[in-house]
């Protein structure tokens, strides 16, 4: 714990400029041999909240077919398909949804771990070596 008594408060504030910004952004060039690992972390999010978003949609069609309306009609440029849904094949969907979302968030905690904890490390090296080098 720190001596000081001091709140945020009690800290000024700064106002937002160019300047200010591009030294807050500079911060980045950490991360920028970690570039790869980190944009297919972000992709691997897309995809993992796009497979989460579904389900709302698929206990919609459960309640459907609960209610005897199986069909489930989609337009495919231009052209309606129609497709019978039952729940045996709701259910395999949900837990290869499931699975797949399992696997897609697995791979996006561990690129996101690895590129924070490397980036963390280069910016100690470089504060390090900035404060006795």
């Amino acid at each position: 714990m720190s001596s000081r008594n001091t709140t945020i408060a009690d800290t000024p504030k700064t106002k937002l400029t160019r300047d200010n910004l591009r030294g807050a952004l500079e911060i980045y060039q950490f991360l920028k041999p970690y570039q790869k690992q980190f944009w297919l972390g972000l992709i691997l999010l897309f995809f993992s909240s796009v497979s989460f978003m579904v389900f709302p949609f698929i206990s919609g069609r459960i309640v459907d077919i609960a209610q005897g309306k199986s069909n489930f009609d989609f337009n495919f440029f231009g052209k309606t398909i129609t497709y019978t849904l039952t729940l045996a094949k709701i259910g395999k969907f949900l837990i290869i949804l499931l699975v797949a979302q399992g696997v897609l968030s697995y791979f996006r905690v561990i690129l996101f771990a690895k590129v924070s904890e490397n980036g963390i490390a280069d910016v100690r090296s470089a504060l390090f070596l900035k404060r006795v080098g």
